[in-house]
């Protein structure tokens, strides 16, 4: 049980590092940004470091119901393509507009919760 917390709360802290680094990175001026490592590239290796965090997600949620791990799966890969096109600098519309985002966002959410009481409720039932 140590063990899986430890490795629950290590994956989030390298998450926050690499969203919160693409953020600071990608709100940079391009002069700013040029002097950094890989120059104006650096956004987008933090963004497909992130994007190799949603394989760990994955690994990790093994043992939970598989209908949660798709739901909370999609969920990242959303955000994570919605953040790649908030730096490339392409306007998002469609599915990635802001508000389509946010209410698919929410509707899995709520999903992936509603998947979860029923797990829990059934292990009770045993």
């Amino acid at each position: 049980m140590f063990r899986r917390t430890a490795q629950w709360i290590a994956y989030f802290i390298i998450v926050i590092a690499l969203v919160c680094g693409l953020e600071v990175i990608g709100n940079l001026p391009v002069q700013s940004q040029s002097s950094l490592p890989l120059g104006t590239h650096l956004w987008l290796v933090l963004w497909c470091a992130l994007g190799l965090m949603i394989p760990i997600f994955v690994w990790f949620s093994r043992t939970y119901p598989p209908a949660f791990i798709v739901c909370t799966t999609a969920i990242c890969a959303l955000d994570w393509l919605t953040l790649g096109l908030k730096y490339s600098h392409i306007s998002p519309g469609g599915l990635f507009s802001g508000s389509t985002v946010d209410i698919v966002s929410n509707i899995l959410n709520a999903i992936s919760l509603i998947v979860l009481l029923f797990a829990w409720s059934r292990n009770d039932d045993k």
